[in-house]
C-alpha cells in the first residue's frame, strides 16, 4: 500500500471511536464521558487531579455541575479547562467576583466554569456552562499533607465524594508514589478497587485502575511505609526565582531513643442526653479498650460530664491492672442524660495535673454538642481553659457526630498544644476512637524546639509539644539562596532529661523537589487560618492568606476560582500538569513518559462495542491502530518540536514580554525584571518557572540575587546551560560513549528530552557524536 494513504485510512475509525453515542446525541443532555484521577505523592505531599470530560450534543449552551468533597486540610489549587487543543487556566479571585463573572459568561452564551463553596468547608460544586457541540475537560486539583501515623502513610479517595461519579461512562486512576526513602511496604485496602502496580525503584511505584462501570462503592485506598531518616532527620531543599525553600523531616524511632515516655492522661467524656443510644454504647466499648491499652508507667483518670461532673477518682491514678479493671466498670456504669457543662468538665480535669517533667500531660475531650449549661459562651470557655492550663496540657478534642461546634473545638485544641478530630455520623466510631488513641499512646519526646542557621526564615513550626511513636515532625521554611549549608538544632526532653539533635545539611546546587515550595505555602496558609480560628478575622491575617493564595493558586475561605473560555484565560500550547493521565516530571520536556516509568493508562472508549464493530473483522485491533497513529504523529511532531514549542510557549503575552526582556537584558535579576515589566511577584515567578522548566531561560545565583539568561547564550565566554543540559553533560563525562537510551535511563527522563538537548550540546561544540555502531555514542569534547 502506498504510504501516503495509510494515515487518512487509519484516522477514519479513530474519529468514529471518539464520537459520542447516537443515544446521547438524541437525548440532547450533556454527556458525562469520562472521569480520570491522577494522584502524585512526593514524600508526604499529595496532589490529586480530578479530570472530568463532558460533551454537549445540542446546539444551545447547557449547564452541568459536579460536586466534590475534599479531605480535611486539603485545598483546591488548580482549575483548568481543555477544549480541543486549547487550554484555559482559572484565576484565583474573591468569591463574589467569581460568581459575578460566571453569571455574565452564562448570559453571553460563553463556555465558562467556576468552583463554589458550600456550607460544608470541604464540599465544593463545579459549575460548567458548555456551548453546543463542544467537548470540554474540566481539571480540578487539590493538595494535602499526608501525615505519618503509627509509621504509615495513608491515601484515601472515596469516589462517591464526587457525587456524579457513577454517571460517567468510564473511570480510570493513576497513582504515582515517590519517596526520598525506600518504600518498605505498600498495601491496598480490602475495600479499595484493585490497583495494578509497577515498581520503578525502591522508592517509587505507579498504580493504575480503570473501569467501564463506575460505582459509588469505588474507593482508592492505599497504605505505605518507608525507611526512617537518620536520628537527626533529613533536610531537603528547593530553589526558584522567589528564593529557597526547605523541608526538615525529624522522626527518631523508639529504638534510637532507647525507650518511650510515660503519660498523664485524663479522658473527659460527654454523657449528656444527646449521647444516648448507639453513641454511648460506642463510647463505652472504645474507652474500655483504650484504658486497657495504657502502659504500666502511665497515670490516668476519667471525667464524665452532663450538667454534673462524675469522676472515676479524685486524682490521677497509676495504670495498674487493678485500676484499669476498676475503671472499666466505671465506664460502663454511666448512662446518658441531662445537659452539657463543658466548662466545668475541662476545668475539673485540668486541676488534676501537676508538673512531671518525665511524663507528657494529655486530655482527650469528646463531645457531640454545644455547651448548654453553666458557662455557655465558647469564648469564655476558651479563656478559662487557657487560664487554668498552667502545666501546658495538650488537649485533643473529638467532635462526635454532626452537631458539635467543630470550629470551637479546633480553636480550643490549637490554643492548648493539640488538634481536633471530627467523627462523621454513621462512621465506625469505636474503631476511629481507638485509632485516634493509638496515635497518642506512646510518647517519645516532649517540648521540641527547632532552630536553623541565620538566613533561614518563615519556619513552621518552631515548637512541638509532643512527638509520638510512628509519627514525624515536618518543618518547612525559607532560606536565602546564597546559603551552601543549613544547620539544624533540635532540642527536646525525654524521660531521662534534655536531648540534643544537631546536624548540618548541604544545600545542593541543582533545583530538585519543587513540591517543597507548595508544601511551604500550604502549611503557611494552614497556620494563618489556624490563627484566624483562634484570633478572629484580623485584616492583616486575611490579607496575607489572600496574597499567598493568589501567588501560589490556592482556594481558601477567602478566594475562589473563575474561568471563562476567552483569550484572557488562555495559555496556548502550554503543557498542563493535569492533562489526562500524563503529567510533567521535573526535568521532562512537558510529557511524562509512562512507557519507561509505569503502566500506561488504559481508559475505555466512549462506546467500546461500536468502536469494535466499526473496525470490522479484518483482524486489526484497536490498540494496534491507535499505537500506529500515535507513533506516526509522534515522529511528525518530533521534527518540528523545538520551533513549535518555543512559539506556543511565547503566545502567552506576559511570558513573551518576560522572555524578550531577558533576551535584551541578559543577567537581570528578579526584582529588576519585576520593576521593568510592572508585574506581580506571583505572576512573574509563575512564568519564569515555566520558562526555566521548558529550557528557554536559565538562572544562576550571584551573591544575594538570582539572575536570568536566555538558554544557550554565551556571556563572559561561558555558555549558559539549563539544568537538564548540565545533567546530560555530566552523565557523558562519567560514562564516555554513552547512548541516548543509557543517558535517558541514567537521568530518569524520556529519550525525546535527551535527543533534543544532545543536539544543542553537539551544535554548541560541547559533545561529539560517533556513529561507529548501530547507535550513536557521545563523548565530551
Amino acid at each position: 500500500m502506498n504510504a501516503r494513504y495509510i494515515l487518512p485510512i487509519l484516522l477514519v475509525p479513530l474519529i468514529f471511536y471518539m464520537a459520542p453515542s447516537e443515544a446521547a446525541e438524541e437525548s440532547g443532555g450533556v454527556v458525562y464521558e469520562g472521569m480520570e484521577v491522577v494522584v502524585r505523592i512526593a514524600d508526604h505531599y499529595a496532589v490529586t487531579s480530578i479530570n472530568a470530560t463532558f460533551f454537549n450534543p445540542g446546539e444551545e449552551p447547557q449547564e452541568v455541575s459536579f460536586s466534590i468533597k475534599v479531605p480535611e486540610d486539603a485545598y483546591l489549587t488548580n482549575l483548568t479547562l481543555k477544549i480541543d487543543n486549547r487550554t484555559y487556566y482559572a484565576k484565583v479571585v474573591a468569591r463574589d467576583e467569581a460568581e459575578r463573572t460566571y453569571q455574565e459568561a452564562v448570559e453571553e452564551g460563553l463556555t465558562a466554569t467556576q468552583v463554589k463553596g458550600t456550607s460544608d468547608p470541604r464540599h465544593f460544586v463545579v459549575d460548567l456552562n458548555l456551548k453546543g457541540g463542544e467537548r470540554a475537560r474540566v481539571i480540578l486539583r487539590y493538595e494535602q499533607v499526608l501525615w505519618k501515623v503509627l509509621g504509615r502513610y495513608d491515601y484515601r479517595l472515596k469516589l462517591s465524594d464526587i457525587e456524579e461519579y457513577p454517571q460517567f461512562r468510564y473511570a480510570a486512576a493513576t497513582i504515582h508514589v515517590r519517596s526520598s526513602h525506600d518504600i518498605l511496604s505498600l498495601e491496598e485496602s480490602p475495600e479499595g478497587v484493585p490497583l495494578q502496580e509497577r515498581w520503578v525503584g525502591p522508592g517509587e511505584v505507579f498504580l493504575h485502575y480503570s473501569t467501564e462501570t463506575p460505582s459509588s462503592q469505588d474507593v482508592i485506598a492505599l497504605t505505605y511505609t518507608t525507611s526512617s531518616p537518620p536520628i537527626n532527620g533529613s533536610l531537603y531543599t528547593y530553589q526558584d526565582s522567589t528564593g529557597g525553600y526547605f523541608m526538615h523531616v525529624f522522626s527518631p524511632t523508639v529504638e534510637e531513643l532507647g525507650g518511650y515516655m510515660p503519660k498523664d492522661i485524663v479522658f473527659v467524656l460527654d454523657r449528656s442526653g444527646s449521647m444516648s443510644g448507639e453513641k454511648i454504647e460506642q463510647l463505652h466499648d472504645a474507652f474500655d479498650e483504650i484504658v486497657h491499652q495504657l502502659h504500666s508507667e502511665d497515670r490516668f483518670n476519667i471525667v464524665y460530664f452532663n450538667n454534673q461532673i462524675n469522676v472515676y477518682s479524685e486524682e490521677i491514678v497509676p495504670a495498674t491492672r487493678e485500676n484499669k479493671d476498676d475503671a472499666s466498670s466505671f465506664i460502663y456504669s454511666v448512662g446518658a442524660g441531662g445537659s452539657t457543662d463543658i466548662n466545668e468538665a475541662l476545668l475539673t480535669a485540668l486541676q488534676m495535673f501537676s508538673e512531671r517533667e518525665e511524663a507528657i500531660p494529655l486530655i482527650v475531650f469528646l463531645t457531640d454538642g454545644l455547651p448548654t449549661t453553666g458557662v455557655t459562651s465558647t469564648t469564655e470557655i476558651r479563656e478559662n481553659v487557657r487560664c487554668y492550663n498552667e502545666v501546658q496540657v495538650s488537649i485533643y478534642s473529638i467532635a462526635f457526630g454532626g452537631d458539635a461546634d467543630f470550629e470551637f473545638l479546633k480553636a480550643l485544641s490549637l490554643e492548648n498544644y493539640g488538634f481536633a478530630l471530627r467523627i462523621e455520623p454513621g462512621a465506625d466510631a469505636s474503631g476511629e476512637l481507638e485509632d485516634f488513641y493509638d496515635r497518642l499512646s506512646t510518647p517519645l519526646l516532649r517540648d521540641l524546639t527547632f532552630q536553623y542557621s541565620e538566613g533561614c526564615y518563615d519556619v513552621l513550626p518552631t515548637y512541638v509539644r509532643g512527638l509520638y511513636m510512628g509519627s514525624e515532625v515536618v518543618v518547612v521554611g525559607r532560606y536565602h539562596t546564597s546559603m551552601t549549608e543549613i544547620a539544624a538544632a533540635v532540642t527536646a526532653r525525654d524521660s531521662q532529661g534534655v536531648r540534643y539533635f544537631n546536624s548540618t545539611f548541604p544545600v545542593p546546587s541543582e533545583e530538585t523537589n519543587p513540591f517543597i515550595a507548595r508544601l511551604w505555602a500550604h502549611r503557611k496558609i494552614l497556620h494563618l487560618l489556624d490563627r484566624i480560628t483562634v484570633e478572629g478575622e484580623k485584616e492583616e491575617l486575611v490579607s496575607e492568606v489572600v496574597s499567598l493564595a493568589e501567588n501560589f493558586s490556592f482556594v481558601t475561605p477567602y478566594t475562589s476560582f473563575i474561568l471563562v473560555a476567552t483569550s484572557e484565560y488562555e495559555a496556548p500550547g502550554e503543557d498542563s500538569e493535569e492533562g489526562g493521565l500524563l503529567y510533567n516530571s521535573e526535568d521532562s520536556d512537558g510529557v511524562y513518559d509512562f512507557s519507561d516509568e509505569g503502566p500506561a493508562p488504559s481508559c475505555p472508549p466512549e462506546d467500546g462495542r461500536e468502536a469494535k464493530e466499526a473496525l470490522g473483522s479484518g483482524g486489526v485491533s484497536l490498540s494496534i491502530l491507535i499505537s500506529s497513529i500515535a507513533a506516526a504523529l509522534a515522529f511528525v511532531a518530533l521534527l518540528g518540536y523545538s520551533r513549535l514549542k518555543r512559539e506556543s510557549l511565547l503566545e502567552q503575552e506576559n511570558r513573551k514580554r518576560i522572555y524578550e526582556y531577558i533576551v535584551k537584558n541578559p543577567g537581570e535579576h528578579f526584582r529588576g525584571i519585576q520593576r521593568a515589566l510592572d508585574l506581580e511577584v506571583g505572576v512573574l515567578s509563575h512564568h519564569l518557572n515555566i520558562l526555566e522548566r521548558e529550557q528557554l531561560v536559565v538562572s544562576e545565583q550571584q551573591g544575594e540575587r538570582r539572575v536570568f539568561y536566555p538558554a544557550g547564550m554565551r556571556a563572559d565566554d561561558k555558555i549558559r546551560l539549563s539544568r537538564i543540559q548540565e545533567k546530560i553533560l555530566k552523565s557523558i563525562q562519567e560514562n564516555p560513549g554513552a547512548t541516548q537510551a543509557s543517558i535517558a535511563k541514567n537521568l530518569g527522563v524520556s529519550r525525546k528530552v535527551v535527543f533534543y538537548h544532545l543536539k544543542f550540546l553537539r551544535d554548541a561544540g560541547l559533545v561529539e557524536e560517533e556513529r561507529g555502531g548501530r547507535r550513536p555514542q557521545y563523548y565530551v569534547r
